[in-house]
C-alpha cells in the first residue's frame, strides 16, 4: 500500500512539472517566434556599403549622397525615398519598389533592378551604365539625360518614359516596350532593339548609328522634324533621326514621321512604310527589297517619290551632312 500512495505522488509530480514547463517552453517558443516576425516586419538597416536590406522598408527616407555601393536591397521597399547623388554602384535591388523615389544623378553602374517597380520617379542625368533591368516596369520616369550604356533592358516596360537625351550606346532592349516614350536626341548607337515596341515613341533628332530595329513596332514613331514657320525641310538646319548603317528590315513605319530623316546605307528589306510621311527625307546607300513604301506600293528599287542623291555632287553633299550631323555636340538644343 505504501508503494502504491508513493508511485502516486511521483506521477502527479510528474504531471504538474511537464504541464509548468511545457507551458513555459511553449510560451518562449512563441515569444522568440513573435519577435522574429516583429524583426522582419520592423527589419532596420543601417544603410552603408554592403549593407544587409533585403526586404527592408527604406521609405520615406533621407538617403542623399548615401554610400550603398554593393547593398543587398531586394525586394527592398523605397517610396518616396531621397537617394538624390546616392552611390549604389553594384547594389542589388531585384524586386525593388521605388516609387516618387528621387534618384538623380546617382551612381548606379552595374546596378541590378531585374524585375524592379519604378514609377514616377527621377532619375535625370543617373547613371545606370551596364545596369541589370531586364522586365523592369519603368513606366513613367524620368531618365533625361540619363547612361544607360551598354544596360540590359530586354522585356523591360519602358511605356512613357522620358528618355531625352539619354544615352543607351550599346544598350540590349529587344523585346523591350517603348511605346509613347520620348527618345527625342538620344543615343540609340549599336542598340539592339530588335521585336521592340516604339509605337507613338519620339525619336527626333535620335542618333540610330548601326542600330538593331529589325521587326521592331515603329508605328505613328515620330523620327522626323517639321519645318520652322516660313522655312522648308531642303533649307532647314535641323534634322530628323540620323541612321547610318540602321537595321530596319522587316520594320513596322506605317503612318510613322519620317521627315527630314537622313539614312545612309542600311535596310528597308521588307520593311512597312505606307502612310509614312518622308518629306525631305535622304536616302543614300539604302537597301530596298519587298519593301512596302508610303503609296501602298511593294518594290525592290527606292520608292517613288524617294530622295536618293544619284550625281556625284550630290551624294558628296549628302554625305557632308551626315558627317556635319554626326559631328554636332551632344546632347545638342
Amino acid at each position: 500500500m505504501l508503494i502504491w500512495f508513493w508511485l502516486l505522488s511521483v506521477m502527479k509530480s510528474a504531471r504538474l512539472w511537464w504541464g509548468v514547463g511545457g507551458v513555459a517552453l511553449a510560451s518562449a517558443g512563441l515569444v522568440a517566434v513573435g519577435l522574429r516576425g516583429l524583426g522582419a516586419a520592423r527589419l532596420a538597416c543601417a544603410p552603408g556599403p554592403h549593407a544587409r536590406c533585403a526586404n527592408a522598408d527604406l521609405s520615406g527616407r533621407d538617403l542623399r549622397h548615401a554610400d550603398l555601393r554593393g547593398a543587398d536591397l531586394r525586394k527592398a521597399r523605397l517610396i518616396g525615398t531621397d537617394l538624390e547623388d546616392a552611390d549604389l554602384r553594384g547594389a542589388d535591388l531585384r524586386g525593388a519598389q521605388l516609387i516618387g523615389t528621387d534618384l538623380a544623378n546617382a551612381r548606379m553602374r552595374l546596378v541590378s533592378l531585374r524585375r524592379a517597380l519604378l514609377r514616377s520617379s527621377d532619375l535625370e542625368s543617373a547613371d545606370l551604365s551596364l545596369a541589370d533591368l531586364r522586365w523592369a516596369d519603368l513606366e513613367g520616369n524620368d531618365f533625361e539625360r540619363a547612361r544607360l550604356v551598354g544596360a540590359r533592358l530586354e522585356g523591360a516596360r519602358v511605356r512613357g518614359v522620358d528618355l531625352e537625351s539619354a544615352d543607351l550606346q550599346g544598350s540590349d532592349a529587344r523585346g523591350a516596350d517603348f511605346s509613347g516614350a520620348n527618345l527625342g536626341q538620344a543615343r540609340l548607337s549599336g542598340a539592339r532593339l530588335e521585336g521592340a515596341r516604339l509605337l507613338g515613341a519620339n525619336l527626333a533628332s535620335a542618333r540610330l548609328d548601326g542600330t538593331h530595329l529589325a521587326g521592331a513596332d515603329l508605328r505613328r514613331a515620330s523620327l522626323g522634324i517639321r519645318p520652322l514657320p516660313g522655312r522648308t525641310l531642303a533649307d532647314d538646319s535641323g534634322s530628323g533621326a540620323l541612321l547610318v548603317d540602321t537595321d530596319l528590315r522587316a520594320a513596322d513605319l506605317r503612318n510613322s514621321d519620317l521627315q527630314g530623316v537622313v539614312m545612309l546605307r542600311g535596310s528597308l528589306a521588307q520593311a512597312r512604310l505606307s502612310g509614312a510621311a518622308t518629306a525631305g527625307a535622304r536616302w543614300l546607300g539604302v537597301r530596298f527589297e519587298n519593301t512596302l513604301c508610303p503609296n501602298g506600293q511593294r518594290t525592290s528599287s527606292p520608292c517613288p517619290g524617294f530622295v536618293v542623291p544619284a550625281r556625284p555632287a550630290e551624294r558628296q553633299r549628302a554625305e557632308a551632312r551626315v558627317a556635319a550631323l554626326r559631328a554636332r555636340p551632344w546632347p545638342h538644343d
